[in-house]
Parts: C-alpha cells; structure tokens; sequence
C-alpha cells in the first residue's frame, strides 16, 4: 500500500496473476454457508488472473468446485498499529480468508461487497492471503437427509444453469461466473480503530438525522 498520512486510509488493489488450486471434497456440507477451513495439504498451485471468471479463464479447473486462491502482498512498517480489512467487490459463491495461515473470516452470499477484518493476522513485510472460494455449483439446493444430493449435480455443464426450472438455495439462476470476480483491495485504516459500517436513520417525523455506527477493533 502507498504511504499515507496517520490519519487516512490507504490501500492497495490486488489485481495481476495469482495463484490457484484445486480442493474437491466427496460429501459437501448439508449446510453450505459455513468457512472452508480444510487447507489442502499438498497443493498444486497454477496461475489464473484476477479479477476474473474462472469458468473462461481456467476450463481445466471447471470442474474443480472447491478452490484456494494465494498472492502476497508487502505491508511496509510504516502503517503497523493501523487496522487492516481485505474489501472484496464481488464474488461467487462464498468466501473463506486466511492471511498467513490465521483464519480471518467468511462471508456466505454470491454478488455482493463485503469486507473482512485481517488486523490479527497482518505483520510489516510479505503477506500471504488466501481466498477459499465455493464456486457456483455449490448454489444448488441441499438437504439435511440426502448428504450426496449436491454432489450429484457436481457434473452438470455450465449450460445448465440457465435451463428454465432449476431447485436452487441461492439466486443464481443464469449467472454461472466463478472465484474473484472484480478487484479486491487491501485497505489500511488511518488508526487501530475504524469505522466498520455506517448506517443512516433520517426522520421526517422528528426532524432528526440518526446513524449507526459500527466501529472495529
């Protein structure tokens, strides 16, 4: 990240080549929004872009299900005792991050913007993350008493996913894009502590403008 003054953010966009591997399990999780937390042992690390779709960047892996994602990225010494969070624009399906081996957190939902708080985990110098992604064919619906329903969908083409009746728990009828799908950032906050999310309450009624504010760490 470029340097910045005590009190400002500054942050980093980590776009180029990554690296990529595959970790298939046989029996996914009845209930899919949980953190992968099964690094694979031996790894094969490739390279594929970010951001990017991995069903048209690596069709050798469009069969691979469950993927790691690794780069690394140097923190200068000079933001130590600042907060740190990895911001991600737009994923699919779910996310698990790790940064130097600590898990940092998880975020369940395909499409969205979510941030995920790595303060613990960062140290000056290289960093390695780690973005554990489901991709979208873990969308489909599962069920508590059939531990290998979703399994059984894992060889259906990407075609599809636009087919007009589809039993699916998340929405992602049509849009069959996979991994890290626009650039994430790196952010160092201005101080220890940063506001984490701000939510704006106005009312008419009271001629009042409230907000929530959710700080972190």
């Amino acid at each position: 990240p470029p340097a910045a003054a005590p009190d400002a953010r500054t942050a980093v966009p980590l776009k180029g080549l990554w690296e990529i591997c595959r970790n298939d399990e046989q029996q996914p999780p009845a209930d899919v929004a949980q953190p992968m937390l099964d690094l694979p042992a031996h790894p094969f690390w490739s390279a594929i872009d970010v951001p990017g779709d991995r069903n048209t960047l690596r069709p050798d892996l469009l069969f691979a299900h469950r993927l790691w994602f690794r780069t690394r990225v140097d923190v200068p010494a000079s933001l130590s005792g600042r907060s740190f969070h990895l911001h991600f624009p737009q994923n699919n399906l779910n996310t698990t991050v790790f940064v130097n081996g600590k898990y940092c957190g998880f975020f369940p939902w395909p499409f969205a913007a979510f941030d995920i708080d790595v303060t613990s985990a960062i140290k000056p110098g290289a960093n390695e993350v780690w973005v554990g992604i489901r991709d979208v064919w873990y969308g489909y619906a599962t069920s508590p008493t059939n531990s290998m329903k979703l399994r059984r969908i894992f060889h259906l083409p990407v075609g599809f996913l636009s087919r007009s009746w589809q039993d699916l728990d998340y929405p992602i009828w049509g849009q069959p894009q996979s991994g890290i799908l626009a650039t994430p950032e790196l952010v160092a906050a201005g101080a220890p502590v940063y506001a984490a999310d701000v939510f704006v309450k106005p009312s008419l009624k009271r001629h009042a403008l409230e907000a929530d504010i959710t700080l972190a760490n």
